[in-house]
């Protein structure tokens, strides 16, 4: 944990799936040992409002959330890199044979015109 007085902020660290030590490299091995922590794959930090709610080597599990409290998740999506037409808007494909080189773009999307 850390507190306002020393580091400003308050925030705790949240360790999670488990594994092996051979898989941890040392510092964060000897992150883990001063506080009698298991390994784990993962560490976050995440800033709270209070400081003496949580303690050091504390089990958070779904049990401390009551049914129907709010909560506020957040996340990066994984990125697609740029998508084709025939991804994005399941357009069809061109002609692949008969020398068309028409395969995979996208050809026309509609009339011009407005209303037809």
């Amino acid at each position: 944990t850390k507190s306002l007085s020393t580091d400003g902020y308050n925030s705790i660290q949240i360790g999670y799936y488990e594994t092996s030590f051979k898989a941890l490299n040392k510092p964060l091995l000897g992150h883990l040992k001063k506080v009698n922590a298991p390994a784990f794959k993962h560490l976050r930090e995440y800033k709270t409002e209070l400081d003496s709610k949580f303690e050091t080597g504390q089990i958070i599990s779904a049990d401390l959330f009551s049914v129907g409290q709010m909560v506020n998740v957040t996340g990066n999506s994984i990125g697609k890199g740029f998508s084709s037409t025939q991804k994005r808007h399941n357009f069809a494909m061109g002609p692949l044979t008969h020398g068309s080189k028409n395969h995979r773009a996208p050809g026309s999307i509609g009339a011009g015109t407005t209303p037809g």
